[in-house]
């Protein structure tokens, strides 16, 4: 995908067409001088993310279990469970 980061949000497209009528597609992604109107090409969205500087999201999984006896509760892969009753 090609990626743009600009004011505060990254951009990204498989395909970007500019108004001129130039556009980066995927099967010439590797004849582009980069940056190319900004964008750049990356493998995976965490790389463009790595390359930009952009913190990562937290994301706390969340499980759960209902009308489970805790004793049956697994903790040591567990992050946060949810009893309810």
């Amino acid at each position: 995908m090609f990626y743009k980061y600009e004011n505060e949000h990254l951009i990204s497209g498989s395909i970007v067409t500019f108004p001129n009528g130039n556009a980066l597609q995927l099967a010439y992604k590797d004849t582009y001088d980069y940056p190319f109107s900004g964008y750049y090409y990356f493998e995976t969205e965490e790389l463009a993310k790595d390359f930009f500087g952009i913190p990562y999201e937290v994301i706390t999984p969340e499980v759960v279990i209902e009308n489970v006896p805790i004793s049956n509760v697994a903790y040591s892969n567990i992050a946060n469970v949810v009893i309810s009753q």
